[in-house]
């Protein structure tokens, strides 16, 4: 009997070996059998004369599988059979007819028919157009194979163009607050079958995890953590003081002045911070700012102290939700302070499409940050 291997050629071609199996008598030998001749005439010498039968005709006739039973243990015919050739060959086999295989593959009907013609030579077959019983059962797995190559291409170009795929993102939590929801709806509308992971860290976890790999890119503020990772400034958010709304700071609207914060309870950031390192870039400002009353690691904690009236602080503005109505901004003067936040990615390493895409939307959400 014979049954196909299908193997890739380095040439991006299908192989096709057909191999045959017998159970000769003890001490037989198999004759020699040159390759490409799978369907030469039995008990003829090798002529390379195709079988008066072809592809679509009796490609394995009954008389042909007599004859292969006597070609000893195991025979193997390595075929280079192409793309378009399989392609043709289930358009013909399916519309029964060259034109109109020619129509549904927008091919010319010559360049069909070479395409046939090639095949049938690989396969060592000449051209009948009614499909065997062979033939037939060669039509399902060739489809099969077709539709995986074009699944797996449609996948391909999908990854490299970023409409699918996964991005990996890790953020300051008040990135994640002000910035993230309108960069992943926007995103999402746009990209709906690629999907996306968060993380929120502090600045320097941020720069970790995009250094281990853990995450494609990050958003925080600039650190000294910047061996290994590339810094791309974003924008430039303005410290304020924030206070409850019933503190007396808080009974008057605009700017303010570091020496007006004087002789309250402060509440700042322990040294490991990224924005404590800021802080204490300033000079000449009230001793309650540059000795606090509290310290403390993250910005969440310093706002549910402000939520309670324990005590004033500065932050960042993009730190302080609008949605907040227990706290006041209030944005300091004389002199102003910036957080500069910006993209975090690893150097030497280029983002892949779907980050990149996530990057543009992120970009389009913070402008009017950036243009405020």
């Amino acid at each position: 009997m014979t049954f196909p291997v299908k193997t890739l050629n380095e040439n991006g071609s299908i192989g096709l070996s057909m191999r045959m199996l017998t159970s000769p008598k003890s001490g037989s030998t198999p004759p020699s059998r040159p390759e490409n001749t799978l369907n030469s005439r039995a008990g003829c010498p090798d002529t390379g004369t195709a079988h008066p039968k072809g592809l679509f005709g009796a490609l394995n006739s009954d008389k042909m599988q007599k004859k292969a039973l006597h070609l000893g243990n195991v025979g193997s015919v390595h075929m280079k059979v192409t793309i378009p050739q399989l392609r043709a060959f289930v358009a013909v086999s399916r519309e029964g007819s060259f034109t109109r295989a020619a129509d549904v593959l927008d091919m010319s009907q010559p360049s069909v028919t070479t395409a046939i013609k090639q095949l049938e030579g690989a396969l060592g077959s000449t051209k009948v157009l009614s499909l065997t019983k062979a033939s037939a059962a060669f039509l399902p797995g060739i489809e099969r194979i077709l539709n995986e190559l074009d699944a797996t291409l449609a996948d391909f170009h999908a990854a490299a163009d970023g409409t699918h795929g996964s991005v990996a993102v890790a953020v300051l939590p008040s990135v994640a607050t002000i910035v993230l929801p309108s960069t992943i709806k926007s995103f999402s509308a746009a990209f709906p079958k690629t999907r996306i992971s968060l993380r929120d860290d502090n600045s320097s976890g941020v720069c970790e995890r995009v250094l281990n790999g853990e995450v494609d890119l990050g958003v925080a503020g600039r650190t000294d953590h910047t061996g290994g990772v590339h810094f791309e400034p974003l924008l430039r958010d303005p410290f304020g003081a924030v206070v409850h709304k019933s503190h007396p700071l808080a009974q008057e609207q605009g700017p303010v002045g570091w020496d007006e914060l004087a002789g309250y309870p402060f509440i700042s950031f322990a040294a490991d911070t990224g924005l404590r390192p800021i802080l204490d870039t300033l000079s000449d400002i009230p001793d309650n700012i540059t000795s606090p009353w509290v310290e403390v690691s993250n910005i969440a904690t310093v706002l549910a102290l402000l939520k309670t009236n324990l005590g004033i602080a500065a932050l960042p503005k993009m730190s302080v939700n609008p949605i907040e109505d227990d706290v006041v901004f209030r944005t300091l003067l004389n002199p102003p302070l910036f957080r500069e936040l910006g993209l975090i990615t690893r150097k030497g390493r280029s983002l892949a499409p779907a980050a990149e895409n996530f990057v543009k939307h992120m970009k389009d959400a913070l402008r009017p940050q950036w243009e405020r």
